[in-house]
């Protein structure tokens, strides 16, 4: 990679993307250069992180943040063969953009491989200019901010919890259900709903359903929208069991509540979970 002008590297610059692998109980520490800031995600297996910043298990698909200052001292082990990525962030804009959730110890992020991933490729991509590195790098720390803020709520979860409730608040339209989800965090579905269910006080399948519920209510609010549309849009592949589960959490079929809230105005893009859903 060509060295960037010194103005756009001294906001924000992507020094190198690195891909490693370690085999089971294997460890590594000492990641990148001293003044940059990493961005880990795991793409396969299991991770264990002991730093200063946080301590506990990284699965498959979730990612962590190392601040300059919080990298003396890591340590990383792998339960299980495991493959991560490792980006290095460098520049004012690290510290400016993510500076509060660091002050927060908001350093993990439940479904960030994506982000990583999409990341990586823009420095692989031929003839890449530097303006289109920096950006990449902007639209990471953006993405990696407003995942911390969509999941500030669930920072006492375990991990896996944590990662489950991404998932599912972020494709609950596409996933199939619990076994999808179980396997996307490599853990048999028994042990989800084990670590899951105590902590949120529903289970992963009850919760992604109200997910779903909630999407729907939204969506049933839009002029010209269509009962079979939003069945459709909302993950439910059949509209007679969206209109029994609707009419089952809410009272009311979806007919009757696009009635009563006909003219409603909403904010598209809510993406947390409707409280009014449990009632």
């Amino acid at each position: 990679m060509a060295a960037p002008d010194l103005r756009i590297a001294e906001l924000l610059w992507i020094p190198q993307a690195v891909w490693f692998d370690l085999a089971g109980q294997e460890s590594c520490s000492g990641i990148g250069e001293a003044d940059e800031t990493m961005v880990v995600a795991v793409k396969k297996g299991e991770l264990y992180v002991d730093c200063s910043c946080i301590q506990g298990q990284i699965y498959s698909g979730q990612s962590f943040v190392l601040p300059v200052n919080q990298k003396q001292g890591c340590h990383m082990t792998a339960k299980t063969g495991s493959s991560c990525i490792v980006l290095s962030l460098s520049g004012t804009l690290v510290e400016q953009v993510l500076g509060e959730q660091f002050g927060q110890n908001q350093w993990f992020y439940p479904n960030g491989l994506t982000d990583v991933l999409e990341t990586a490729n823009v420095l692989h991509t031929e003839s890449i200019g530097q303006e289109e590195i920096s950006s990449a790098a902007y639209q990471l720390l953006m993405r990696l901010y407003q995942s911390a803020q969509t999941y500030q709520e669930n920072r006492g979860y375990p991990l896996l919890v944590q990662a489950a409730i991404g998932i599912i608040q972020e494709e609950f339209a596409r996933i199939d259900g619990v076994d999808e989800i179980a396997d996307r965090l490599e853990v048999t579905r028994n042990h989800l709903i084990r670590l899951f269910t105590p902590a949120v006080g529903i289970s992963p399948g009850r919760y992604l359903k109200l997910r779903r519920i909630a999407y729907a209510k939204e969506l049933l609010m839009e002029p010209d929208m269509s009962v079979s549309l939003a069945a459709v849009l909302s993950g439910f592949s059949n509209t007679n069991y969206f209109a029994k589960v609707f009419r089952k959490e809410t009272g009311t079929s979806p007919r009757e509540y696009m009635a009563a809230h006909a003219g409603t105005i909403y904010k598209p893009g809510h993406r947390q979970m409707d409280a009014s859903v449990y009632c």
